[in-house]
């Protein structure tokens, strides 16, 4: 089991602040296995995990320790992490499908907005990594690669280079958006704007007919879209997926070789807009990390927030992305 993907299971569950299950955290034999004293062994856990990432654990029902050789068998077969449930027939999984029961889960019991973040028809991550891309971005090759990034540290070329995972995620934001009914989006984005520029303008006179002068417009005329976020202008589950991995690699890059924003504009941007999220910041902070704060740049983007939505502007083109959780 990758380090990153205990990270990015414990923070989605922190996201949603209250899940109806049994955290068992898993100690493998080569670091000593668990012991009778559960406080002992989660401190340890707590280590393991670097970057000053805690377990959450208020937000579970219990929290446990286990050695891998006690689990059952159905589990042992798996990579970890896990979703075991007896009275099924079935285990799930791989990260991104333990992340989306996660979601679920926290949506049918406590707070149903969050099933936006499966995105439509639920379908977001939903795919394996096998055939989607996307998936194995998250699953695998994030974790995996970063994991693999930091034990090679001490080798100043290193240092210098750019993990591969980190350059497919650039890479991704800077491609074109491609989602469902685009054009809805273009025109929402249109009004949300229409609407900003009244506000920060100077009241008018209500005009007679007003109505009838509304101007149409045409598809090949609407804004285009930017990656606001992973998929598109909507916080989704892939975002929260891939966070730690790129927390992980933003602040030792950002300590080891400052200025980081010549080879990862668009990445840092990403990074910064999901941090001023005042859901992610909570998640976070219960996970007892600080994402790492650049500082405002008005020359690259400026982030307004009129009515609790959350209004970009950047590089001059105008963009819009509305919060994933109602405050």
């Amino acid at each position: 089991m990758f380090r990153h993907s205990t990270q990015t299971a414990l923070l989605a569950v922190a996201f949603c602040k209250k899940v109806n299950l049994r955290l068992c955290l898993v100690l493998e034999e080569e670091c000593g296995g668990a012991t009778n004293d559960a406080a002992r062994d989660i401190e340890m856990l707590n280590k393991q995990l670097s970057g000053g990432f805690l377990i959450p654990r208020d937000v579970f029902t219990c929290v446990s320790t286990q050695s891998r050789t006690a689990l059952p068998d159905e589990v042992q077969n798996c990579r970890l992490p896990v979703i075991f449930m007896p009275s099924q027939t079935y285990v799930i999984c791989g990260l991104c499908h333990v992340l989306r029961r996660i979601i679920k889960l926290a949506s049918s019991e406590h707070n149903p907005e969050l099933i936006k973040l499966l995105g439509l028809k639920q379908c977001c991550l939903k795919a394996s990594s096998e055939v989607s891309s996307r998936t194995y971005l998250c699953e695998a090759y994030a974790p995996k690669l970063i994991d693999e990034w930091l034990l090679l540290l001490s080798s100043p070329a290193e240092c210098n280079n750019l993990p591969d995972v980190i350059d497919s995620a650039e890479k991704l934001l800077n491609a074109p958006v491609k989602m469902h009914n685009m054009d809805k989006h273009q025109r929402k984005i249109l009004k949300r704007l229409s609407e900003m520029n009244e506000t920060l303008s100077e009241p008018k006179r209500p005009k007679v007919n007003e109505h009838l002068k509304k101007q149409v417009v045409k598809t090949q005329d609407l804004p285009p879209l930017k990656h606001v976020f992973m998929e598109g202008v909507e916080f989704m589950i892939s975002d929260l997926a891939i966070l730690p991995a790129v927390d992980v690699f933003v602040k030792i890059r950002e300590a080891k070789q400052p200025g980081l924003n010549a080879s990862i504009p668009l990445l840092l941007q990403w990074y910064k807009r999901t941090a001023n999220l005042s859901a992610v910041a909570a998640a976070v902070e219960a996970c007892g990390v600080k994402l790492l704060d650049f500082g405002d740049n008005s020359q690259e983007e400026t982030t307004m927030k009129i009515k609790e939505k959350s209004f970009v502007l950047e590089l001059g083109k105008e963009q819009t992305a509305e919060s994933a959780r109602r405050r």
